[in-house]
């Protein structure tokens, strides 16, 4: 094999295409995919016991082998003390995501997880570390990771990579089973409601929007079309959905604890205005006046009609809000472990003065359920998490 493979040549091309953008690589860049199918290309050249098919899935359940194998097994082959633990990252969430389903997906998410990270340098790395497993999966004459000199040159390339900076949406990653091609991806937050709006038809396993009420909470400012695929609901992925699971879905993460010990930090009047608008600078208010010191411990109730917020101490009632006095709740990107809401002094839809009260959960996972067991508790009030 000549030292001036034509595969890494166009591969050099792009490097520096990619290089000379002004701005950080975003899904909608027109090299992108070029970029990543040439990739892609030089980990499948020379590659043994290479089993694939146009269609995505398993034949008689066997599930097709790829470039991603090998690069899964590194953690598994190589001396734990001495592996990157960003590689050790970028394997481990490949496995945890429900998105993709084939050898083909996984191998194409850790490519972008890798570039991301600029970590994709590491399995060609550490592949050569290890001869075995090199002479396994890679016939040096035909390969380029196989093969000494050309693997050095693809290796340095990677190593330039990473002084490109790749803003990529990994959770855009529902069709990576079957193109490379990068889908438009939107996420948006509704007001609670009992229906959406929404009519939705399964093809191949994705939620097909078949349909949208006109004047639903979905069709406001045209958010869902006829035609959109619902990607992910309550943070679980919709890939491989089937009739009914999303009733299923719905169901289960309603299911919450009524009673959290957080800490109360604080609360902030906000004027005659308390829609979801104003949570971002209520808590960022609260909590530049606010100390350690003066957090208190509370149990934050979770009724049928109100929410309690009772001193853990004393057991003294501090707050409690009816679902109508709440006129929205919410939490910033910034700071997830805060969350708030906003209540009136009567029911919000009469009220005339607002007040933020902010709180501090344990975790980002349990303000963000408390937040929706808050929204669950009143009507159309704006929301967000």
């Amino acid at each position: 094999m000549s030292v001036s493979d034509p595969l890494l040549k166009r591969f050099k091309g792009l490097v520096l295409l990619l290089r000379n953008e002004k701005e950080p690589i975003r899904d909608h860049n027109s090299f992108l995919q070029q970029f990543s199918e040439t990739l892609e290309e030089i980990f499948r050249r020379g590659l043994k016991h290479f089993v694939f098919l146009a269609e995505p899935g398993a034949i008689f359940g066997f599930n097709k082998r790829d470039y991603w194998n090998w690069i899964e097994s590194l953690p598994d082959v190589l001396n734990v003390q001495t592996i990157n633990p960003a590689l050790t990252l970028a394997v481990s969430t490949v496995k945890n995501c429900k998105k993709v389903k084939t050898n083909q997906g996984r191998g194409r998410l850790f490519i972008r997880f890798a570039l991301a990270r600029k970590s994709l340098h590491l399995p060609v790395k550490y592949i050569h570390t290890n001869t075995t497993l090199l002479e396994y999966w890679y016939d040096p004459n035909s390969s380029i990771i196989g093969n000494e000199i050309l693997s050095e040159i693809f290796l340095s390339l990677l190593e330039e990579t990473k002084q490109i900076i790749f803003n990529l949406n990994i959770k855009n990653s529902s069709f990576l089973d079957e193109t490379w091609t990068i889908p438009v991806y939107k996420q948006f937050e509704f007001v609670p409601c009992r229906d959406l709006g929404i009519h939705l038809s399964y093809i191949k396993g994705r939620a097909v929007v078949a349909a949208v009420d006109i004047g639903s909470v979905a069709a406001e400012d045209n958010k869902i079309e006829t035609g959109d695929v619902l990607d992910e609901l309550y943070g679980v992925s919709l890939n491989g959905v089937r009739k009914g699971q999303l009733q299923t879905i719905t169901a289960d993460f309603s299911r919450f604890r009524a009673n959290y010990l957080v800490k109360y930090v604080g609360r902030v009047d906000v004027g005659e205005y308390g829609g979801v608008a104003v949570i971002e600078n209520g808590i960022q208010e609260v909590l530049r006046n606010a100390s350690d010191i003066e957090k208190q411990e509370v149990y934050f109730e979770l009724g049928e009609t109100d929410v309690t917020v009772t001193l853990k101490n004393s057991c003294k009632v501090l707050l409690k809000h009816s679902y109508t006095e709440i006129s929205s709740c919410g939490r910033r990107v910034d700071s997830v472990d805060f969350f708030a809401y906003i209540a009136g002094e009567t029911s919000c839809s009469l009220a005339k003065k607002f007040v933020c009260y902010v709180f501090e959960a344990a975790c980002d996972e349990e303000s963000k359920t408390i937040l929706c067991a808050i929204a669950q508790g009143f009507g159309r009030t704006h929301w967000f998490v």
